[in-house]
């Protein structure tokens, strides 16, 4: 079998969310072909239950081996099966170059995938792709790697979808909209349920992992509506209807990117918590928006709600046209084709 590039999705071929990447690909003068996930493997990994089917993850893993020859390229977008699709590899003595996208780990958090984690980073034919500094650095320290390694961590923030259209606000006071929040890790729902209750008369919805949610939550208030388990097409929908998005994370590790990025190309101011991952999507204009303090998120939301259509569509602008000129779609490609 010939040597070949093959790039493995965590998205069904029906779902498929990562267009621009494909047809990027598919129009460059390279050998590339896709694998895209089992469509129960990719609502899994969309539902963050991703472990309690690990033989999908292992059989999109062996799949891609048999696919490609030796001296092949195999590109993994979700990071759990490029570990996985590393391992075999290494276990098997097969030559294949590994690229994993979207690394989500920290060595220091003990875990089931720790194993896996240093047989990626101590691969000299796996690279690895980080939206983080900060992460990278903390690689390098934990497994004191060499100059000789730190080449195949590769800085690679996230983008904007450029299958999607960056909308322009649509003027509507927060009395008609609610605030918005979600996603699967690292959420701070206490702290969102709390920001709720000092804002009784405005309305918040969020989209959660129900066992997520439920362990930091105990007492929910009565102006937050709770859903579990929501579609992408919905979840981006009830962001789209939203007055603003916000994002209280629990540590500092790098995560809501996607839903920064999706908030700003919706037209649509977007609240984080401070890390080095949040703060690179900021300007010097709108750093005011990250919150480093519970005090922050609540003058914050005080400032928002007084804020009139106009300067709120201005701040939408300053948003989008800082993601346009530094996060395009094109840009993650390029760092890609440079190391295959």
């Amino acid at each position: 079998m010939t040597s070949k590039i093959l790039i493995l999705l965590d998205c069904s071929k029906t779902t498929n969310d990562k267009k621009w990447l494909e047809n990027y690909f598919l129009n460059c003068k390279r050998n590339v072909s896709f694998l895209f996930a089992d469509k129960k493997l990719s609502k899994l990994i969309r539902d963050g239950k991703l472990v309690q089917n690990y033989f999908l993850q292992i059989k999109q893993a062996i799949i891609s081996i048999f696919q490609t020859g030796s001296y092949s390229t195999i590109v993994c977008w979700y990071s759990v099966t490029g570990l996985i699709v590393n391992y075999l590899c290494r276990s098997l003595h097969l030559n294949r170059k590994i690229v994993i996208m979207n690394w989500l780990f920290n060595p220091e958090r003990r875990t089931w995938t720790n194993f896996l984690e240093k047989a990626a980073v101590m691969n000299e034919h796996c690279y690895i792709m980080i939206n983080s500094r900060l992460a990278i650095e903390r690689l390098i320290q934990h497994y004191n790697l060499g100059e000789s390694n730190t080449h195949r961590l590769i800085f690679n923030p996230d983008v904007y979808d450029g299958e999607d259209m960056f909308i322009s606000h649509n003027p509507k006071s927060v009395n008609d909209r609610y605030f918005f929040s979600g996603g699967m890790t690292n959420r701070d729902w206490a702290l969102y349920a709390k920001i709720a209750a000092a804002f009784p008369t405005y309305k918040f919805i969020c989209c959660a992992l129900k066992e997520d949610f439920e362990s930091k939550v105990t007492n929910i208030p009565n102006n937050i509506v709770v859903k579990y388990n929501v579609p992408s097409d919905e979840y981006f929908n009830l962001m789209q209807e939203s007055f603003t998005i916000l994002l209280p994370l629990v540590s500092k590790e790098a995560s809501g990117i996607i839903n920064i990025i999706k908030a700003i190309q919706l037209g649509k101011i977007c609240l984080v918590s401070h890390s080095d991952a949040t703060a690179q999507y900021f300007s010097e204009d709108n750093k005011s928006y990250l919150m480093r303090s519970e005090d922050d998120w609540m003058h914050a939301i005080s400032d928002l709600i007084k804020l009139n259509d106009e300067e709120y569509k201005k701040q939408v602008v300053n948003f989008q046209t800082f993601i346009i000129d530094n996060y395009s779609p094109e840009s993650m490609c390029k760092r890609l084709e440079n190391i295959i």
